[in-house]
């Protein structure tokens, strides 16, 4: 399977921060790129979730829609809602 192209994003990090990630690395022995790529894609991956348990909620049952003081309006159907989880 081909990989995606990757992106550099500079990001400035706390020194603490930068501390524990590096020791994380070393006793993982793997890049603290890596490490860090990896914990990006895990709390992406758990903001999605949590976006579709909130939509389940509010009582969204497809995509498009819209949720205005509590009132859904689906908008056209272009997907069901458990065709993102």
């Amino acid at each position: 399977m081909k990989q995606a192209p990757l992106r550099n994003f500079h990001l400035p990090l706390p020194e603490d921060l930068y501390r524990t990630l590096r020791d994380e690395a070393l006793a993982a022995k793997r890049p603290a790129t890596t490490l860090a790529r990896q914990a990006i894609e895990a709390w992406l991956h758990e903001r999605k979730k949590a976006a579709v348990r909130e939509a389940e909620r509010l009582g969204i049952k497809s995509v498009p829609a819209l949720a205005l003081e509590g009132q859904v309006f689906h908008i056209n159907f272009g997907a069901s809602l458990n065709d993102l989880k």
